[in-house]
């Protein structure tokens, strides 16, 4: 196994069929897919690593490297082991950021490519998308509460961003000492979803993409979501788009039984050649 991989804890089911590698989202981890991997592993060997300073993998390594650098590598490494075969990928926010880096450097072995939200926030800025000021505000907000020793409300500010003031009240103690403890990798995420890194991500990127790609989008989900995702829709235009009414950018981890229908739709029409 490459060692790319060690200390990355994956998750895995099902013992035949294609490869489907899920990726999940920020302060979250491969768990978030447990009723995925129930619905599909009769069909599929579903993988689900934990990203770097998620669920039990080891913390993200602080070489001066955005976030993408190194998850994309987990993902090109799990592609990687499955050669011959195409894989197929499924990627929520983070987690579909992070596909779309590593599909850089292996598209050819990409049977197909489901994207949930991807938090691609440079794209805001090359497009000088107004809403691209609403990734910066959440950043800073995240910074700043670090800096002053309060990861307590920095994470309470991260849930309520996606899911609607008082969002964070509503979680059980258990989940929202989870996102306080991975805060600080937050923080990486949104250093690495910004302009101003080396090798991110561009429409002309999106736009060379050839496997067959989806695009889900909730319809209740923040604007800069939903313009990202616009964005996305315009770079590739023969990407398949279904819009969600009534979803936030927490559904794929929340109401799973909407998602899994397109999922597993759209995976059985591109199976691998």
């Amino acid at each position: 196994m490459s060692a790319v991989l060690d200390g990355i804890n994956i998750r895995r089911a099902g013992a035949a069929g294609p490869a489907v590698i899920c990726l999940h989202c920020s302060s979250s981890h491969s768990g978030q897919y447990k009723p995925y991997f129930d619905a599909m592993s009769g069909s599929y060997r579903m993988i689900a690593p934990d990203l770097h300073g998620y669920g039990r993998s080891h913390p993200l390594p602080v070489d001066g490297q955005p976030f993408y650098v190194h998850d994309a590598a987990i993902v090109a490494a799990l592609v990687a082991a499955e050669a011959p075969a195409k894989v197929h990928v499924v990627g929520h926010s983070l987690g579909a950021a992070t596909a779309f880096y590593a599909l850089r450097t292996c598209a050819d072995r990409i049977a197909s490519l489901t994207m949930i939200e991807p938090v691609l926030f440079r794209l805001l800025g090359e497009a000088a998308d107004p809403l691209y000021a609403d990734g910066l505000a959440i950043a800073g907000l995240i910074a700043g509460y670090l800096r002053l020793g309060r990861p307590d409300q920095a994470a309470r500010g991260f849930v309520d961003f996606w899911s609607g003031p008082g969002a964070w009240t509503q979680l059980n103690s258990a989940t929202q000492r989870y996102v306080i403890d991975t805060i600080p990798r937050v923080a990486d995420d949104w250093a690495g979803m910004l302009g101003g890194l080396p090798d991110q991500a561009t429409l002309a990127d999106c736009a060379a993409l050839t496997m067959p790609v989806q695009l889900i989008c909730g319809g209740a989900t923040r604007a800069s979501a939903q313009a990202i995702t616009d964005l996305l829709r315009g770079a590739m235009p023969q990407a398949t788009y279904h819009p969600i009414s009534g979803a936030d950018h927490m559904a794929a981890v929340t109401q799973p039984q909407i998602f899994l229908p397109l999922i597993q739709q759209f995976i059985a029409a591109n199976p691998p050649a």
